[in-house]
Parts: C-alpha cells; sequence; structure tokens
C-alpha cells in the first residue's frame, strides 16, 4: 500500500511542478527578478486561533528597480477538520526612482483546505483581495479586485530528535483581476 501512496504522489508532485513551470502569469515585459527577505511571526491563542504576520521586503534587481516594504496583518480560524478562513490587509509600500513612490491596500479573505488527504497531502488556498494602489504624489488610486490560488505540497520526513521533522515544499500562485 506505501508504495502506491508513493507512486500517486510523484505523479502529482511532477505534475504541479510542470504545470507552474509552463504556466505564466505575466508577460515578458511584466517578469522581474527580485530578491525577498521576510520574517513570519505568529501566535497561537489555541488550534482553532491564530494571529499572524508577513513583514518585509522585496528588491528589483533590473533597471534601477524599486524597492518595496510590506507588512501583512493576518487572522487564521478554523471552519473546518482541514480547512481554515483567513482574513486581513497588506500594506506594500513601494519606493521608486523612475516613477513616483506607490502605496497600496489589500483587505483580504480567503480559504484553505487540504485536498486530497494522503501521506503527502495537497494544500490549496484562494484568496479574494481588494487593491488600493495610491500615487504618492497626486493621492489617486487605481482600484482592482484579484483572486489569487496557490498550491502548496509539502512532504515530511522525521529528524534525529523525537518530535521534530525536515519538511521540503514546493508550492506556486496565479491571480487574475477581476475588475
Amino acid at each position: 500500500m506505501k508504495m502506491k501512496y508513493k507512486s500517486i504522489s510523484l505523479v502529482i508532485l511532477l505534475t504541479i511542478l510542470w504545470t507552474f513551470n509552463n504556466a505564466s502569469a505575466q508577460s515578458g515585459e511584466d517578469i522581474s527578478k527580485q530578491i525577498w527577505l521576510d520574517l513570519n511571526p505568529s501566535y497561537y491563542f489555541n488550534p482553532d486561533f491564530e494571529i499572524f504576520a508577513d513583514m518585509g521586503t522585496r528588491k528589483e534587481i533590473e533597471n534601477d528597480g524599486w524597492w518595496r516594504l510590506v507588512f501583512r496583518p493576518s487572522i487564521r480560524t478554523r471552519i473546518g477538520r482541514r480547512s481554515h478562513f483567513y482574513v486581513g490587509i497588506g500594506n506594500f509600500y513601494t519606493f521608486n526612482e523612475i516613477i513616483a513612490d506607490r502605496w497600496e491596500l489589500r483587505p483580504f479573505q480567503g480559504i484553505s483546505f487540504i485536498w486530497p488527504y494522503w501521506k503527502t497531502p495537497l494544500h490549496h488556498y484562494i484568496r479574494l483581495e481588494e487593491r488600493f494602489d495610491y500615487n504618492t504624489k497626486t493621492w489617486q488610486s487605481l482600484n482592482s479586485l484579484r483572486i489569487r490560488y496557490k498550491l502548496n505540497f509539502s512532504y515530511r520526513w522525521a529528524a534525529i530528535q523525537p518530535g521534530r521533522y525536515w519538511q521540503a515544499t514546493a508550492s506556486g500562485e496565479a491571480f487574475y483581476t477581476l475588475l
């Protein structure tokens, strides 16, 4: 029975890697090379309720690129045995030497679920976010509504110490602007 799960997991992993390697969410001129540095603190009140945040910076490394600060506080609560509801607000401030700086607010809500639940389960995350993008010189706003889908595949194996483990994760994310 173990061999069957390993074979199915390998097929799913290869399909995910091939799909996300061949998928493109941006046109050629929109693709950029970036360096990210993040800190992700979290506080568990109990297994059903967590407060967490993404804090960090992003740097585009081409064409006298931009530099971005990120702060995204969020709440996660359990809504089922293997599913969660998320709500939060993303704050992004982009410094740019070529054009005006930008400040972007992204309130969002989303759900995550695990399916299928095998030894190496697939984690799905669907998020709806509204984007308020402000030009900091004129304070004019561009607004849009976007849906995002993230697929995550993780494999864990035991470490030397009991209760600890190593984990390898592969993920990919796609988004589509609705309005």
